[in-house]
């Protein structure tokens, strides 16, 4: 399996786009595409789809409150 990058980076508006988009840009590549021996992870989009998954978990406070008892039990056991 091949990992391949590209060989620059994003332009810092279509980054910014990026990163403060709710829906995945319609330019943007699907985050794993099949290619010659192995797959293609398009990090850009990756960042993304984290981006979002954490947005989503900061946004419910249900799974916040958890969050934060659990670090205060961490913490308590340091």
């Amino acid at each position: 399996m091949w990992l391949l990058k590209p060989k620059h980076g994003l332009a810092s508006g279509i980054a910014e786009e990026l990163m403060s988009s709710y829906g995945r840009p319609d330019w943007a590549s699907p985050t794993v595409t099949a290619a010659p021996g192995g797959y293609e992870v398009h990090v850009d989009t990756l960042a993304w789809g984290v981006t979002r998954m954490l947005r989503n978990l900061f946004a419910d406070t249900g799974q916040a409150d958890a969050a934060e008892a659990t670090a205060k039990l961490l913490l308590q056991c340091t």
